[in-house]
């Protein structure tokens, strides 16, 4: 691969006037892989840090960036007291 001139990070975002959600480097060999055998990354190295960014990407454009709490059960109040007596 040629060596082109790179912009930085922190002057691309001064730029567009927006911070960076992710930042995705180039990994030639991983993509290469990725598009030749038709998978996707996370197929490829599913424990890498490269899907991890992606997995991170898709929950903030999907809106599901915060975690969710488990919702609160009927019986919550009264497992809690039953907790609370036994200790």
């Amino acid at each position: 691969m040629l060596k082109r001139p790179e912009i930085m990070t922190a002057e691309f975002a001064k730029t567009v006037e927006v911070d960076p959600v992710a930042v995705i480097p180039h990994d030639a060999k991983l993509f290469g892989s990725a598009a030749n055998n038709g998978q996707m990354i996370a197929e490829v190295e599913a424990s890498g840090k490269m899907a991890g960014i992606f997995v991170g990407l898709a929950l903030v454009v999907a809106g599901r960036a915060e975690t969710r709490r488990p919702k609160k059960s009927l019986f919550d109040p009264l497992m809690a007291k039953l907790t609370l007596k036994r200790a």
